[in-house]
């Protein structure tokens, strides 16, 4: 039976089979592969897709307080990002989360929002650190959070991206993409609320790279079924953007060593074997990660969108 693309219509007949495994339960889904936009997507989303967010890793609640220490030095971070100053691009390609931000165009006093946000990690660690104007929102945290933070208060509302009125700097959606259900939906919606020189961030796996064609069923991108709906390209990125009238103004490839070793450990629970990997095989990774990413073939990326 052929599948009908959700991105561009095209019918497909290559299909994946992919297992739960974050929760254990094993369930299988069917997932297909477009043949003109490469938009690899689940063949149909469970109506009760809440369950398999019970426990999920982001919505734990967390503490806001930190060090004082902790926050200056991660301030001087994001300063040295964000000013572009002298060994910038050092201090934020060391493996902290933060490679991002090198092409962010933000400052400490834009408006920002957190899409997606769980319970609000990321939001704390800028908050503690000096960013002022932070929301975050996030459909699967069981009440809105508020969070006293050093030099802020930070809200976290409960619900989806539609329900949003106003207008941002910068917004942000960190593995998040892949995760919502109606696509353009969320396009027209970030178009909409994103201010008239603000900046879009998508940060997401793909599936046009080296690391898909190495692993497949096994990769990374597909350890979280079904809560990855959608594992884009990027021309199907580009569709989406075209058609609501954004522009991508860069395209950033992320060198992770966790492409590897999740997508071993993919090949593990399939084989039913379990082991650690030695810091010569960790550094292997890290040293293919990083050869990947400069050929764009990471499966990992960082879009950056404008208004046209």
């Amino acid at each position: 039976m052929p599948y009908t693309c959700r991105i561009c219509g095209e019918k497909s007949t290559e299909k994946y089979i992919a297992r739960e495994v974050k929760q254990g339960t094993g369930e299988e889904f069917v997932y297909f592969k477009c043949p003109s936009c490469g938009c690899l997507q689940i063949a149909e989303i469970p109506a009760d897709i809440a369950k398999y967010y019970e426990n999920y890793y982001s919505i734990t609640k967390r503490g806001a307080n930190e060090s004082a220490l902790k926050s200056l030095l991660r301030k001087q971070l994001f300063q040295a990002i964000i000013r572009k100053r002298f060994f910038h691009r050092i201090f934020s390609n060391i493996n902290n989360g933060f490679e991002w931000m090198n092409q962010a165009r933000i400052s400490f006093t834009s408006k920002i929002i957190d899409v997606g946000c769980g319970s609000g990690r990321l939001l704390i660690k800028m908050a503690n650190s000096g960013f002022c104007h932070l929301q975050g929102i996030d459909p699967y945290i069981e009440t809105p959070l508020t969070y006293r933070c050093r030099r802020c208060s930070l809200s976290i509302l409960k619900g989806d991206i539609e329900s949003l009125s106003e207008q941002y700097d910068f917004i942000m959606l960190h593995h998040v993409l892949e995760h919502i259900d109606n696509q353009s939906e969320v396009f027209r919606t970030l178009k909409r609320l994103l201010a008239p020189d603000g900046q879009i961030l998508i940060n997401i796996p793909i599936v046009d790279s080296a690391i898909w064609d190495i692993y497949k069923t096994d990769c990374f991108q597909l350890e979280d079924a079904p809560r990855h709906l959608y594992l884009h390209t990027q021309k199907s990125i580009r569709l989406l953007a075209d058609v609501h009238n954004l522009k991508i103004e860069q395209i950033h490839f992320v060198a992770s060593p966790m492409i590897f070793t999740a997508s071993e450990k993919q090949k593990q629970r399939k084989s039913r074997k379990s082991s650690s990997f030695s810091p010569f095989q960790y550094l292997k990774f890290q040293r293919e990660a990083k050869y990947l990413a400069k050929n764009g073939q990471s499966g990992l990326a960082c879009f950056y969108l404008t208004h046209k």
